[in-house]
């Protein structure tokens, strides 16, 4: 562990410059900063409010966006809470599932923004945890999220997500030291494959 620690330590010392915990392009999450760098986070209040931005983070392509599919799942009780696009319409009619269509959209920066969810969270014991995978049945995307450009040919484009495989994405009054640290030296991991 302590050799994890030190190369940790020089990965976050090396990378000064880079935004994102996630090394790879075109990768998916949410995140509690549009820099996506904070996805554990904690309340300390009762009847916090949370706003979460679901994120592609460095876009392989410079062509416009024009739609985006995922499935989101939250685990945990949070209240009233609510998704809100981005861009475009959602076309398919089932709550966590997400077969968004918009006009083109330039990505620029190391972030594009497809949702904010925003949501109470009624005590700091409450453990509220995102998922995101694919849509079941998708012809499109048959494994993973993904992204359609609109080039001179439409181009689509998988998502992947950082802790593929795990239980969450994004976590709200979880252990968030732990889940930072599996998550640093699991991106570590990830860089010498």
């Amino acid at each position: 562990m302590k050799t994890a620690s030190i190369l940790v330590l020089f990965v976050c010392l090396a990378g000064g410059a880079v935004a994102q915990l996630d090394p790879g392009p075109d990768g998916i999450g949410i995140y509690f900063d549009m820099d996506a760098t904070i996805f554990c986070t904690t309340t300390a209040a009762p009847f916090t409010s949370i706003t979460a931005y679901l994120l592609i983070t460095d876009p392989s392509t410079s062509e416009p966006i024009t739609g985006w599919e995922a499935r989101c799942w939250i685990t945990g009780a949070p209240v009233a809470p609510s998704w809100s696009l981005a861009n475009g319409v959602d076309l398919d009619p089932d709550p966590l599932i997400y077969d968004v269509s918009f006009d083109p959209v330039q990505p620029t920066g190391s972030t594009f923004l497809l949702a904010t969810w925003t949501g109470f969270i009624m005590a700091p014991t409450d453990l509220i945890s995102f998922d995101i995978t694919g849509v079941p049945g998708s012809v499109r995307f048959p494994d993973s999220p993904g992204y359609i450009t609109d080039g001179l040919v439409p181009r689509l484009h998988p998502l992947h997500t950082m802790f593929y495989p795990a239980s969450f994405v994004a976590m709200i009054n979880g252990n968030c030291s732990l889940g930072n640290e599996d998550a640093t030296f699991s991106a570590l991991k990830t860089l010498f494959h």
